[in-house]
């Protein structure tokens, strides 16, 4: 057993490195990443069903496919097939070999985060992600590189954390600060909060951690609102907070059941393939500079916007169910991808996940699993996240025992 203890300002485990420990780290990733992934799936059945009761309640904000048992009940069970899928393919997963790069790079790497995260305040309109093609061009590839890079640098920081190499409170902080001057609406400032609550290690048995906590993710969603409309409009009671977070957060399991129901634009007016195809074409025109002749709906997100709003939007992304059903036969690749990187990133941390922090992570990784089609486009900002999400899960810091002495300060 190696003590790590005097490596961070943290608490940390130690590790067992023997033949037995390492079978035992395995078993405990591959029931980390199933548990998070079947989470992934079954919560579209809570979201679905709270959206129809806060429908007896409240007027729907956005377009819904009317309720029928039948597709109800098919809706059930393909979620929870597709999640037991899940499951079973995390336990065949293997990490993958560590990459071992030295301490001063993985600082590095942090470094370019805040510098691209305060190049992005600098250059990108506050409202940029809510406008139809504010994310085009260089605009759009600064927006996809801050956010692969914040991604791996929370990676990054919450496996040092968990493994006892924890870097300094300064290192945390200036993080933070970055992510912080680039919020833009209320999902990335829950984003900060889910990686506090990650490394804060807060569980519902600590009540204390819970109550800052909670008081924190107040501020944050003040924060996140305060972002998004400048000044919180009058009508934002707390009937329609009430309303606004169901159907918010709801929104992606109403896409799959829209789709279920076979009512969405998906399969009726335009097929999957083709919606791939068309932002391949249109990516690829962007980048070699070829003149650009928009389609609508251009990808899949935009058609999900369309189920929801009946017009062409920003997008809306599409969810891990609905972007699971839309592979046909062949479905399994999604949860099949999913298990893959999760394993990868619970591999080596040496804790049982809490159900709060499978929230955490569910939200927290987002990116990776909220559009699978994104995958396949190829020219994709998603495609570049899940690589530097992939690499930020298999690098380790060489050991350095003056590396280790300076991070623990503080």
């Amino acid at each position: 057993m190696t003590n790590l203890s005097n490596l961070g300002a943290f608490p940390v485990r130690q590790i067992d490195l023997t033949a037995n420990g390492s079978a035992s780290a395995l078993s405990l990733a591959r029931r980390n990443a199933g548990f998070l992934l079947a989470l992934l799936y079954l919560q579209d059945i809570f979201w679905l069903v709270a959206s129809r009761v806060a429908i007896a309640f409240y007027e729907p904000m956005y377009q819904i496919s009317r309720f029928d048992w039948l597709t109800f009940s098919i809706f059930v069970i393909l979620t929870i097939c597709i999640s037991g899928l899940g499951i079973a393919f995390a336990q065949l997963m293997r990490p993958l070999s560590k990459i071992s790069v030295s301490r001063q790079m993985v600082r590095a790497v942090i470094i370019l985060t805040i510098g691209f995260n305060l190049l992005l305040l600098v250059l990108l309109e506050s409202n940029a992600r809510y406008v139809s093609g504010g994310l085009v061009g260089s605009t759009g590839i600064m927006y996809g590189l801050s956010q692969a890079l914040s991604l791996a640098s929370m990676v990054i920081f919450i496996r040092a954390q968990k493994q006892g190499r924890p870097f300094s409170k300064v290192w945390y902080l200036s993080f933070l600060a970055s992510l912080a001057l680039i919020v833009d609406g209320l999902a990335s400032a829950l984003t900060i909060g889910m990686f506090v609550l990650i490394i804060l290690d807060i569980r519902i048995k600590r009540p204390g951690r819970v109550m800052v906590f909670a008081m924190l993710a107040t501020l944050l969603v003040w924060f996140g609102l305060q972002s998004k409309f400048s000044v919180i409009p009058d009508y934002f009671t707390l009937d329609f907070m009430a309303n606004w977070t169901i159907a918010r957060f709801s929104i992606q399991a109403e896409q799959a059941y829209t789709y279920l129901a076979g009512e969405s634009v998906i399969g009726n007016r335009i097929s999957y393939l083709e919606l791939v195809f068309r932002a391949i074409s249109d990516r690829y025109d962007l980048i070699t500079g070829r003149p650009l002749r928009f389609e609508y709906p251009r990808n899949v997100s935009e058609a999900a916007y369309f189920d929801m709003w009946r017009s062409f939007g920003s997008g809306s992304s599409p969810g891990a169910l609905l972007g699971t059903l839309l592979q046909g036969p062949f479905f399994f690749i999604p949860p099949m991808v999913f298990a893959f990187l999760f394993v990868q990133y619970f591999s080596g941390i040496p804790e049982k996940v809490s159900i709060l922090h499978l929230f955490a992570y569910s939200f927290l990784f987002k990116v990776l699993h909220t559009n699978f089609s994104e995958f396949l486009t190829i020219f994709s900002p998603t495609l570049f996240v899940g690589v530097l999400f992939l690499l930020a899960c298999r690098i380790s810091p060489r050991a350095s025992s003056k590396g280790s002495r300076s991070d623990a300060k503080n």
